[in-house]
């Protein structure tokens, strides 16, 4: 700092101006030299802040280029024309690069990517950023390599940009294997029919899966509210169940229930669904689970169940119609066959009156016997037990055999039969024994419901592949309502109010048989005007002659000279003295008889009979193990067995048949028959 002067005054000027001027130039040297050495000062503070600044900025640079180096993506500083300037480690390793740079980046980029790679530099010099993803020119290990590339805007003084690349490869691999992975997931959902739903944490809104939406025939993609899914799918029990199942996952438990539902669209069908509380997501849990559609298989379960209860209803009915068919055929053998030997005897035959009452019986059991027959003919057709025999045969001489077995029956009734020529044969390929039911059916029918004085016409027409045999009547005639009934068992249409008996299984009898000969029975009706039943059946060849269905040999046969030994094994004594007054018809005969399976078998190899009338349901043994005691005996080797029997099931005659029987009679005893077997019965003596 400059030093302060006095001014001098004028008196002593002359003598004081020498001495101060040197006292002048010392005090201003003085001063300079202050002012520089405090400038010094300054520069020594400024050079060590500048040190102390480069130091930082040295360090910052090295941790700039030490974050630029090893960034954990690629980073790559790029020319305006698209050369590298600088690029890091990440991003060298990542193109196969040199880390002095100078290559263009678009050499590094698959040739399908370039063009997205020139799109993408463009866009980032005008200040369009956002990531792009490119396929690299170098594959990698497992195929091909990509990335996604972000362009930084450039600085106003620079024409360079900034580039940034992460590999995307893995990231690819692990979305294309979660892709595959769902796929896979949907497939199989879709061959179980199963699909995925989700319950958030909150308990209300429920996604689901496209396979989901499928089954529950919802709108795809909708994510719908709980209460509101469970509304739609069920009510009453079945939703106490639903909503109890979710209430039993949000307290954190697993559930697993078959349910029957309804679908958006109003189908029923049935599902199982599961689900299980996720078990880090808190509480309450958000819920996953499956719903699959089982409806098939309930449906398959339901019928197998249904079959079944039908199969054993079936074995039920079977069983009781064979315990009833005895019960009723025991006592009706009886009264047959008594009634049948009252008709025999001269002495009854003398009074009219006498005779005409024992054909009032016979008529009258005659009558009870076809009811019985028709009710097992219906329950084995229910059952498919019966299997035809088809052949081919005349149909014109069928037709004349019916007409005149039912020409008595047309007599009665004041109706005219009917039958038109035919200038050919005409055959049919079907069961004649079945095809015989069928028309005695429909001809009987016919002449009952008509009226005195009436017609019915057996007409006869070749069809090409089919031939038809057509009852025409002109009698009562049907409504419409009473034919949509007409082929139901036990139904009658009407006639239940008439005075002719049945139980109306004859049509449906006669329906389903031709059913079973691959044809079918056709009806067209007036009331008042009359009926049409028209059965058709396949043509037949044409090659075989008409069959008979019988032969029988007369009651009042010839018999033989020789004596013949006849065993009755019967438990019921009024058959056996019913069997031992028809067989006094034959004086030939020498009757015995024994009333269990133990002491017929004694019986039989002690007296060793020609012939063996066995009844197959014995108190202490079945008829079949009396017959296989005695086809084993060879000392009984040349004995007939014929079957007596109230069982008249067809599969129990074909049983018989084959375990060795002769013959199978059936109760009520048709006696020509009988009497036939026991005139051709040879003796053993």
């Amino acid at each position: 700092m400059p030093t302060p002067t006095v001014a001098p005054t004028p008196a002593t000027h002359a003598t004081t101006a020498a001495p101060t001027a040197p006292k002048t130039a010392d005090s201003e040297a003085r001063r300079l030299l202050h002012e520089l050495q405090v400038h010094q000062v300054e520069l020594l503070q400024q050079n060590e802040e500048l040190r102390t600044v480069r130091a930082e900025l040295e360090s910052s640079l090295a941790r700039y280029v030490s974050l630029f180096d090893f960034a954990p993506v690629g980073l790559v500083g790029l020319e305006s024309d698209g050369s590298i300037r600088v690029l890091n480690r990440r991003a060298a390793a990542m193109l196969g690069a040199s880390l002095s740079g100078g290559q263009a980046l678009r050499q590094f980029v698959a040739p399908q990517s370039t063009a997205a790679l020139i799109l993408a530099l463009a866009g980032g010099q005008t200040g369009q950023q956002g990531p792009i993803e490119l396929q690299l020119a170098a594959p990698g290990p497992v195929g091909a390599r990509f990335v996604d590339l972000e362009v930084q805007a450039p600085a106003m003084d620079d024409d360079a940009c900034l580039v940034s690349l992460v590999e995307t490869t893995e990231r690819r691999h692990a979305q294309s294997e979660l892709r595959r992975a769902r796929d896979l997931l949907e497939l199989s959902g879709r061959v179980a029919h199963s699909g995925f739903w989700e319950l958030g944490s909150e308990g209300r809104r429920l996604a689901w899966s496209a396979m989901a939406h499928e089954i529950l025939e919802a709108e795809p993609g909708s994510v719908v509210d709980l209460e509101e899914l469970l509304g739609c799918l069920a009510d009453g029990e079945v939703r106490e169940q639903l909503q109890a199942a979710f209430e039993q996952g949000r307290q954190g438990t697993a559930f697993e229930l078959e349910v029957p539902v309804t679908t958006m669209r109003g189908r029923a069908i049935w599902i199982r669904l599961s689900g299980a509380p996720e078990s880090d997501s808190g509480t309450p849990p958000r819920l996953l689970g499956t719903v699959q559609d089982i409806d098939a298989r309930i449906r398959l379960e339901q019928a197998r169940v249904g079959q079944a209860r039908a199969e054993s209803a079936s074995r039920e009915k079977s069983a009781f119609l064979s315990r009833m068919s005895h019960e009723l055929r025991t006592p009706l053998n009886a009264v047959m066959g008594f009634a049948h030997l009252l008709a025999m005897d001269a002495a009854i035959a003398a009074v009219p009156q006498s005779a005409q009452r024992v054909g009032m019986i016979q008529d009258s059991a005659k009558q009870l016997l076809s009811l019985i027959s028709e009710v097992l003919d219906l329950s084995r057709l229910e059952a498919g037990a019966v299997v035809p025999t088809i052949t081919s045969f005349d149909l014109v001489s069928l037709r004349n055999e019916v007409a005149a077995m039912l020409a008595p029956l047309a007599a009665e009734f004041n109706v005219c039969l009917s039958l038109p020529a035919c200038e050919e044969a005409v055959h049919a390929a079907a069961d004649r024994h079945r095809t015989r039911q069928v028309l005695l059916n429909l001809l009987s029918n016919a002449i009952k419901y008509n009226h005195p004085g009436g017609e019915v016409t057996v007409q006869l027409r070749d069809a090409g592949q089919w031939v038809e045999v057509a009852v025409m009547d002109n009698g009562i005639g049907l409504s419409d309502e009473q034919r949509l009934r007409l082929f139901q068992p036990f139904s009658r249409v009407g006639a239940e109010h008439t005075l002719v008996p049945g139980l109306g299984l004859g049509l449906s009898i006669s329906k389903q048989l031709a059913e079973a000969m691959q044809g079918r029975l056709e009806v067209s009706s007036e009331p008042g005007v009359g009926s049409v039943f028209t059965l058709v059946l396949p043509r037949g060849s044409g090659t075989s002659a008409a069959v008979k269905t019988q032969e029988t040999v007369p009651a009042t046969s010839a018999a033989r000279p020789h004596r013949l030994k006849v065993l009755y094994i019967e438990d019921n004594p009024v058959n056996v003295v019913m069997m031992q007054a028809l067989l006094e018809k034959r004086p030939q005969v020498l009757f015995e008889f024994a009333i269990d399976g133990a002491s017929g078998l004694a019986a039989a190899r002690r007296w060793r009979p020609d012939l063996v009338l066995l009844d197959m349901q014995l108190p202490d043994v079945d008829g079949g193990w009396v017959l296989r005691q005695i086809r084993a005996d060879p000392e009984l080797s040349r004995t007939r067995i014929v079957a007596v029997s109230a069982d008249a099931m067809e599969e129990q005659q074909r049983a018989g048949l084959a375990a060795g029987l002769d013959a199978y009679l059936t109760k009520p005893i048709n006696f020509d028959r009988l009497l036939s077997l026991v005139d051709d019965t040879p003796s053993l003596l």
